[in-house]
């Protein structure tokens, strides 16, 4: 079933100015209906393609089911929509979510199948099932080690559950959310974000140093630690990093969409710092095309997150630093050595970094051990 895209235009009475508002048509139920996107043309692109997608899933098309539907079916057609208007990466955590859901009607409420069946008192008991559910870390399997999921995993689980349930309120399979009453967690089981210093940062590359040679396999993982604290970049966006997308010249990072992945918030510049630069230059004769990619495997193949992962926590347990976590590590040290020490403004920060909110930067405006000492150095009465 298609939509329509169309425009209206406003002058205001009072200051005379034109605006232009877009609109998406659609026909339900033999009956036109019309939503407006705002001023975007961009955004009402989007809508319609999600209404489309609401008005015919084919596989499931849930404007034309009987109010009893399936929890599992309910789930299944919304998990087809997320896929076709979303990332993929945003797909797997919904659809991660919603089969620990499933998993636990499964052993809890098993007579509960219908989605208008669902209760606010199945989703409090999810928080609490959910709380000593036991894991693996990082969801590595036949780990020894086991633990409880987060608070903020829980919350972030019920966000997840909100969408769907919201979804479903608009295809008629329920009448009123369950999930109104439900508050979130109070999350007192987060770790603090993790900040290298600068003697870290020295043990850390020394260790590397050595492993890379006992191990062919691990060459080059040190030029990766080095470029990660030098630039604050994601591990995603600099395993997607091709040489066509660093510009010597302008001595700028360009952070761009690729055909199978797309950056977590928005594409950005991110100018070269002097260990940034010394990297790429002493990677650059290794690839000449600019198709391929900047980081690569020993054996010249694309180099994967969980096995950059691996190689750090190996490196920093020789070196002997407790409490790293990952590659994120560097991304917390950049921000907070740009904003504590370089005295770069938070705004600035936020564009390299490419932080939606002003606030979630400020959050990094801590001043760590080895700063506070300096500074108390500095008072001379």
């Amino acid at each position: 079933m298609m939509a329509s895209l169309y425009s209206q235009t406003y002058i205001s009475k009072k200051t005379g100015k034109t605006t232009t508002y877009w609109y998406v048509g659609y026909i339900r139920d033999g009956k036109r209906h019309a939503k407006c996107a705002g001023t975007s043309r961009s955004v009402a692109n989007q809508l319609k393609k999600r209404i489309e997608a609401e008005l015919g899933l084919g596989k499931f098309d849930f404007l034309n089911q009987p109010g009893d539907v399936l929890i599992e079916d309910s789930v299944s057609a919304y998990l087809e929509q997320v896929r076709t208007l979303r990332k993929y990466s945003t797909y797997r955590r919904y659809r991660s979510a919603l089969a620990h859901l499933l998993r636990f009607m499964g052993e809890k409420f098993r007579n509960v199948r219908i989605v208008r069946k669902l209760a606010e008192v199945h989703f409090g008991e999810y928080q609490t099932w959910r709380r000593v559910d036991v894991i693996s870390p990082n969801g590595s399997v036949g780990s020894k080690k086991k633990k409880n999921p987060a608070f903020k995993t829980i919350n972030n689980e019920l966000s997840v559950f909100r969408s769907w349930i919201n979804w479903a309120k608009i295809a008629g399979q329920i009448n009123e959310n369950p999930l109104h009453g439900v508050k979130k967690l109070k999350t007192t089981d987060s770790k603090p974000r993790r900040s290298l210093t600068r003697q870290e940062i020295a043990k850390l590359l020394k260790a590397s140093i050595a492993i890379e040679k006992k191990r062919p396999n691990r060459r080059g993982q040190t030029q990766l630690w080095r470029f990660l604290v030098s630039t604050g970049l994601r591990i995603s966006e600099l395993i997607h990093l091709q040489w066509k997308d660093i510009d010597f010249r302008r001595k700028v990072i360009m952070i761009r969409r690729k055909p199978d992945w797309d950056p977590k918030t928005y594409e950005r510049e991110v100018p070269f710092t002097p260990g940034s630069e010394k990297v790429l230059r002493e990677l650059r004769g290794r690839s000449p095309n600019p198709d391929s990619l900047v980081v690569t495997a020993a054996n010249g193949g694309p180099i994967w997150q969980n096995r950059v992962r691996e190689w750090l926590l190996d490196c920093a347990k020789i070196a002997g630093i407790r409490d790293m976590r990952g590659p994120h590590d560097f991304r917390h040290t950049f921000i907070t050595m740009a904003l504590t020490e370089f005295g770069i403004d938070v705004p600035t920060v936020q564009k390299i970094v490419g932080h939606t909110r002003l606030e979630t930067t400020q959050v990094y405006l801590h001043p760590t051990t080895d700063h506070i000492r300096s500074a108390a150095q500095k008072y001379g009465l």
